[in-house]
């Protein structure tokens, strides 16, 4: 009896070395032809939540200050979209009629636009990451 109880037992401790084994997640790949990037302050831990607004963005320029700027701009822009944004629309129909030698000729032009206003106030914005890169054309790149 106490030989079955222990091949029994055995046989249970195997299965479930071999299942949680089975279950080891794998590391996903790019598709071939396809390069990962990796972007530096980016992923879980700089998105936001319910209390904290978070966005990042990219200034690439060949002055140093000015790709800081611009990734800055585009960061704080992001942060205004992702709090309040107002969708306006406008849509223009335009018909032109002519008459010549009693033939009417009839021109249409349809034009739609829509903006995207964001009228938001920001305090207190703060970079918790930043980055700067060169290329190799010179020009620097900055991800704030």
């Amino acid at each position: 009896m106490k030989r079955i109880v222990s091949f029994s037992l055995i046989r249970a401790v195997l299965i479930g070395v071999g299942s949680l084994t089975s279950c080891k997640s794998k590391k996903l790949e790019a598709p071939k032809g396809e390069v990962e990037i990796a972007v530096p302050c980016s992923g879980e831990d700089f998105w936001s939540d319910k209390g904290v607004f978070r966005a990042n963005a990219v200034g690439e320029s060949k002055d140093q200050m000015v790709s800081r700027k611009k990734a800055m701009s585009n960061a704080r822009a992001d942060l205004a979209n992702s709090i309040n944004t107002t969708i306006k629309g406008t849509i223009d129909n335009y018909v032109n009629s002519r008459e010549f030698n009693n033939q009417e000729d009839v021109e249409e032009r349809f034009e739609g636009l829509t903006r995207e206003v964001i009228n938001q106030e920001l305090a207190g914005v703060k970079a918790i990451c930043k980055k700067m890169f060169t290329t190799e054309d010179g020009t620097y790149k900055e991800l704030s």
